[in-house]
């Protein structure tokens, strides 16, 4: 940013998104803004002259004044008195109150490439502790976002942010807005720089773009921590509504290229009929996870986890014979299934192959796709895309949530898959996904196939999955040459090792193994570990056990006390309630009148928020079915799940932490590795931060959750 551009039709638009931003929050946010201020004045063009738009002979003019009449006519007192200076905006209060700005400018004296670059490096760190405690940073940078970090020591580094910066704003939790102006290079090439935040950046929706279209085309680029996601769509939809939408526009690139990918790679029928417009992975795991929590309800145990009993539980019949291959679903009549499977199987594979066929039977239409199967003729191009659903939910079946023992303390490498493998009998493919979900490395694991028979067919990526702290984003789909480590792996079990580079992702070390084909296929699937050798890890979100009281939370800030209550009584008589009632009697009165005052609310899977005080808040979750002995837990964990789902949403509208006991494990009579994995999905793996208090009375007993010791509790009153 440069003096010359206060003012200018450019700045009515950043003013005017970040005054919006500011309104939409309610004013509970603090914002911050680094000019990436330039002395070096350009003289050389017209930057900073588009101040048409505040002439009033202008047609568009009153258009203008309509968005925001009070920064409309600020900014032409300021352009036509002549005051145009980055001084002159901070001390007219363009920006909400509170604002914090960094407006040291961008050294730019160094002669050499070292002086420049230590120059720069002192100057940025000033800016993060400058902006340290702010929520929402806007960058402002002259021409926007620099890929190549080799420029950074040249002179025209002043007029870039460099990716390694906006990565380490991110880092510290702040959201951002980043301007970028838009140049003349190919669609392709621009949406790769738009979106190269992305390595760091964990969803796709945590990347949005908003187009300015006046005058020359200048994009807002959103970085989105996950407490800001309902802010900034508020704040975009209001500005791409009347009266900014003549200025602003979304720019889908996003959701454009998702869908495109989504349509391009599912085409089977039975997947599109499973999932419909939703990602057919998400949905089958969902679906998996549902029958695995309810089969845990009933009393399913393991390790190993039999199929034969889930099948049971799910009311399929299973038949032995010696005539089938490994397993096979068989249509009975119009809608019912039965599985036939080969006894004679080692254990594990016997397991894999049932629990296979029973990720079929989730599809819709899957009667009809068995009989389909059991004719050769009927097969299709694309069946592979059913198999690997099929193989992701059979992995959840194998290694369901609330398992892995001490999984998160072993190395993730290729060599300790393959033992733990045939230490919990189980596939490589679940095994490997429980480690990347266990892990505290940063690693990603990712099955992948040749799309081809062909012996130079080179392969495709299936799937990846990250580890928490694991930064490398290896994309559904990506080809990958056929002289690669992965075409090493000829044969069932052999493994290969070594680094390399695909398309344009990092030079990676890459460890993997060949697994058993799609059906029809003459080649292994490949399933792999792969470390990106330049990219830092993520910080990770992981449970913090403390010695004490709920009841006094430690910490600052907004904060919410959360507990499960039961499903057949507004009273509480037991457990930590009673102590909760006791502390605060308004909870309890709170509740019973929420409940009273409407008897379904008190229904399996219901929320409450009872307000304590400004800063603290209780969520009271309805997952305990009744109350009193039972022979078998009264915690429902479906139920449980969708609660810590809604707390998920309170906590990132507040900003707030969550603080509980161990909920589910006292008088619920839940399993705490199944509860823990529960509040790591819905919780910690959006960033909020969970402390669970643990009574100091309470005898240590290890869980396997990495070197921590945790203790076994028979009561949850403090």
């Amino acid at each position: 940013m440069q003096d010359k551009y206060a003012g200018d039709v450019g700045d009515f638009g950043k003013y005017g998104l970040l005054r919006e931003l500011f309104k939409q929050s309610g004013g509970k946010i603090t914002l911050g803004v680094n000019w990436f201020y330039v002395t070096r004045q350009e003289t050389d063009n017209s930057d900073g002259n588009h101040i048409a738009y505040l002439s009033r002979t202008k047609k568009d003019s009153t258009r203008f004044r309509s968005c925001s009449p009070d920064l409309y006519d600020q900014l032409r007192i300021l352009v036509y008195q002549n005051r145009r200076s980055i001084a002159e905006i901070e001390a007219c209060k363009f920006l909400p109150e509170g604002t914090v700005f960094y407006s040291t400018p961008i050294p730019h004296s160094g002669v050499t490439t070292t002086e420049r670059l230590t120059q720069r490096q002192a100057w940025f760190e000033e800016s993060l502790s400058q902006l340290e405690r702010v929520d929402i940073v806007f960058l402002d940078p002259d021409n926007g976002i620099q890929l190549d970090s080799s420029k950074k020591g040249e002179s025209i580094a002043v007029k870039y942010v460099f990716t390694d910066e906006i990565e380490s704003y991110y880092r510290l939790g702040k959201s951002l807005v980043i301007y970028n102006h838009r140049d003349r290079r190919p669609r392709e090439e621009y949406e790769r720089k738009i979106l190269s935040n992305r390595e760091y950046v964990r969803f796709p929706g945590d990347v949005k773009v908003l187009r300015f279209k006046r005058v020359s085309v200048r994009d807002f680029i959103f970085l989105i921590q996950e407490r800001h996601r309902e802010l900034m769509n508020h704040t975009i939809a209001h500005l791409t509504s009347p009266p900014w939408d003549f200025l602003f526009e979304q720019y889908l690139i996003e959701k454009e290229r998702a869908m495109k990918r989504r349509v391009r790679y599912w085409t089977h029928p039975s997947v599109l009929a499973l999932a419909g417009e939703s990602d057919p992975i998400d949905v089958i795991l969902g679906k998996a996870r549902s029958v695995v929590l309810d089969a845990l309800q009933e009393g399913w145990q393991g390790p190993p986890f039999e199929p034969l009993k889930l099948a049971k539980y799910l009311r399929i019949d299973v038949v032995p014979s010696a005539e089938v291959f490994d397993a096979r679903a068989v249509p009975m009549g119009q809608t019912r299934v039965q599985i036939e499977y080969n006894p004679n199987k080692p254990p594990n594979r016997a397991r894999f192959s049932l629990a296979h066929e029973l990720a079929h039977t989730l599809f819709p239409d899957c009667g009809e796709v068995a009989r389909n199967r059991l004719r050769s003729s009927e097969m299709r191009d694309d069946d592979w895309q059913l198999e690997l659903l099929c193989n992701i939910a059979a992995a959840e079946f194998l290694m369901p949530v609330g398992t892995g023992g001490k999984i998160d303390r072993e190395a993730v490498t290729i060599d300790n898959v393959i033992r733990l493998q045939r230490v919990y009998e189980v596939s490589i493919e679940a095994i490997s996904l429980r480690m990347a979900h266990l892990t505290k490395e940063p690693c990603t694991v990712f099955a992948a196939s040749r799309p081809s028979d062909k012996p130079k067919a080179g392969y495709r990526i299936d799937y990846s999955v990250p580890s928490r702290s694991s930064p490398l984003q290896i994309p559904r789909g990506l080809r990958v040459r056929y002289v690669s480590v992965l075409s090493e792996c000829l044969a069932i079990g052999f493994t290969a090792k070594g680094s390399e580079r695909w398309s344009s992702l990092p030079k990676m070390d890459i460890e993997c193994v060949g697994i058993p084909p799609y059906p029809h296929s003459r080649w292994p699937r490949i399933v792999g570990i792969a470390r990106s050798h330049s990219s830092k890890a993520i910080k990770g979100f992981y449970t913090k056990y403390l010695h004490g009281s709920v009841l006094e939370p430690r910490g600052t800030g907004p904060r919410i006390i959360a507990h499960i209550v039961n499903d057949k009584t507004p009273n509480w008589g037991a457990g930590f309630p009673v102590a909760l009632k006791r502390k605060w009697p308004e909870a309890q009165k709170d509740f019973r009148e929420w409940v009273l005052s409407d008897r379904k609310r008190l229904s399996l899977g219901a929320t409450r928020v009872t307000r304590i005080s400004n800063d603290l808040a209780v969520v009271h979750m309805v997952a305990q079915h009744g109350y009193g002995p039972s022979k078998k837990p009264r915690v429902r964990y479906a139920a449980l799940k969708h609660c810590l789902d809604e707390l998920a949403s309170i906590a990132l509208k507040e900003a707030a932490t969550i603080h509980m006991p161990m909920i589910g494990s006292g008088q619920a009579g839940g399993n705490w590795e199944i509860i823990a994995d529960l509040i790591d999905e819905a919780l910690l793996r959006r960033n909020i931060e969970v402390t669970v208090y643990i009574l100091p009375t309470a005898s240590p007993v290890d869980l396997g959750q990495g070197s921590l010791s945790l203790f076994s509790v028979k009561s949850q009153t403090p």
